[in-house]
């Protein structure tokens, strides 16, 4: 017969009081001497929770500040039917969102963010109405001011939210009208990369310049398909749970998170948790959403906000799987 040691490596301890923090021995099971009872480090399931409303409503919208949940900015979307874009760029401290009063120079939607940090984010295509259409226009911010820089390689939209990489070494993918390009960002300009396996636009994407995730989107009809860059070339993995387009992403290509979106025709409270080889449905958003905004570093902290109907100011924060002390009980 398996013994504790045999599975896990070690014996189990006698300990005087509980290990901290719990998620340094998550897993893990233990003897408290002190309250006689055992114990096992486990970790939670994941949950959504309600957060400070955006100042003005908007869906389509870019994000970036990727390296925190609770440090992240918003920029562009749509405001209102029929066609009232804007360029203002809100801040996000993991509580309350504040208008920073630094609008960008072309205002757009569907646009693409990329950055890790509130003062350093660029934004890239989109659409700019009524003459501008589909642009190939990118910008940087510096925490004041947006400034023009060179323009992506193609015009393209449906590159909503978040993409991989830094302000100075990032990567853009996919798009409106459905492309398979990817496109390397060095901090000046842009270089093409290799094709993905199937053109796409609307998905949901995170990661870095040199490993990166796109998880479904739209390609002549809605997609589950997922794939990997490893900073050089794209590869087939396993498919999303369900088909869906205009959702958003964050994490990594190990741990990543994707949720909302438009499944088809309605927007879905559905979250799905990536843990580096398949997707498995975790908890749900309290609210169905498509055309969100979001991002993260991280597969347990992300935030939603935005979206439709409604032109939402909404906003959900993502505590993705809390390890607790729990006591062993039997029955």
């Amino acid at each position: 017969m398996a013994t504790y040691k045999g599975i896990q490596g070690y014996s189990v301890q006698s300990l005087g009081s509980d290990p901290s923090p719990a998620a340094s021995v998550e897993g893990q099971l233990w003897y408290n001497s002190a309250s006689n009872v055992w114990k096992l480090a486990a970790g939670g399931a994941g949950a959504w929770a309600s957060s400070g409303n955006l100042n003005t409503a908007r869906n389509t919208a870019g994000t970036a500040g990727a390296a925190a949940s609770t440090a992240s900015l918003i920029f562009g979307g749509n405001t209102g039917s029929p066609e009232l874009i804007t360029g203002a760029t809100e801040s996000y401290d993991g509580s309350t969102w504040t208008e920073t009063g630094h609008t960008m120079n072309t205002p757009r939607r569907e646009c693409g963010g990329i950055g890790n940090s509130q003062t350093a984010a660029l934004v890239g295509g989109g659409y700019s109405a009524p003459a501008g259409g589909v642009i190939a226009n990118c910008e940087t911010y510096d925490g004041s001011t947006w400034t023009e820089v060179n323009n992506i390689l193609a015009p393209k939209s449906g590159v909503k939210t978040a993409h991989a990489g830094t302000s100075t070494a990032g990567l853009f993918y996919g798009g409106s009208p459905s492309t398979d390009s990817s496109a390397e960002w060095d901090g000046t300009s842009w270089s093409e990369g290799n094709d993905m396996n199937t053109p796409k636009s609307n998905q949901a994407r995170f990661g870095t310049q040199t490993a990166a995730l796109s998880a479904g989107g739209y390609s002549t009809t809605y997609i589950a398909e997922t794939e990997t860059w490893n900073g050089t070339s794209w590869t087939e993995v396993n498919n999303l749970t369900s088909a869906r387009s205009s959702f958003a992403g964050a994490g990594s290509t190990t741990a990543g998170l994707c949720y909302g979106g438009d499944e088809p025709g309605a927007g879905t409270k559905k979250t799905e948790l990536w843990d580096g080889t398949s997707w498995t449905e975790v908890g749900d958003l309290a609210t169905a959403i498509q055309a969100n905004a979001g991002g993260g570093a991280s597969s347990t902290a992300a935030f939603s906000t935005g979206g439709n109907p409604g032109y939402t100011n909404q906003t959900e924060l993502w505590d993705g799987a809390p390890v607790a002390v729990k006591t062993v009980t039997t029955s």
